[in-house]
């Protein structure tokens, strides 16, 4: 350590001497070089592709989520058709496929009503009331079919009147729903004037 400090002693003006301006001179000119090399522009036509891309990127990720949910709308659909036609072969065909039908439809209003705030309405018992009662005539419905053989033409209109008649309600139950959302906004409205 005592060599490195006495070479630096004994050589202490050769470390003090400037570069000469030409030295300056050449690594300005080498910054410069380096400043504008580094420096990209995009022309106009690659911003409209990367553009053109990310929104296809985001098109086609919708577009999966909408067929994702559409098929798991169907699956939900489809198992509740099964369920409401365990019993077998004894179902008159026309009943299967409105079995089939409404449920898609009686699925898709449940979704629609589940984006709605019911637990303050006070309209939710009544229509849980409602549906309960569709649920018992349709059982009832259902196992004077059985008992028939499934031949009873009576029993199926019922029962597809039944279904119909939960989707006017589901209908009804929505369209309330709005009307409520409505008034509450109207009245946030109102109290932030």
């Amino acid at each position: 350590m005592e060599n490195l400090e006495n070479f630096i002693r004994k050589n202490r003006e050769a470390f003090d001497e400037e570069p000469k301006s030409q030295v300056w001179e050449k690594l300005a000119q080498n910054l410069d070089q380096n400043a504008k090399s580094t420096i990209r522009v995009l022309p106009l036509r690659r911003v409209w592709q990367i553009a053109a891309m990310i929104t296809m990127f985001f098109a086609s990720v919708l577009a999966a989520q909408w067929h994702y949910f559409s098929q798991k709308t169907a699956e939900k659909g489809e198992s509740f058709a099964r369920n409401q036609t365990e019993q077998g072969d004894i179902l008159d065909p026309e009943l299967a496929e409105a079995e089939r039908y409404y449920s898609g439809e009686l699925m898709q209003k449940k979704l629609v009503l589940e984006r709605f705030d019911i637990e303050e309405v006070e309209v939710k018992k009544d229509f849980e009331k409602h549906m309960t009662e569709l649920d018992t005539v349709y059982a009832q419905l259902k196992s004077e079919l059985y008992e028939s053989g499934g031949e009873n033409q009576h029993v199926v209109r019922a029962m597809i009147e039944n279904l119909q008649i939960r989707i006017d309600l589901f209908n009804q139950q929505i369209r309330l729903l709005e009307q409520i959302n409505k008034l509450k906004k109207g009245q946030k409205n109102e109290k932030a004037v």
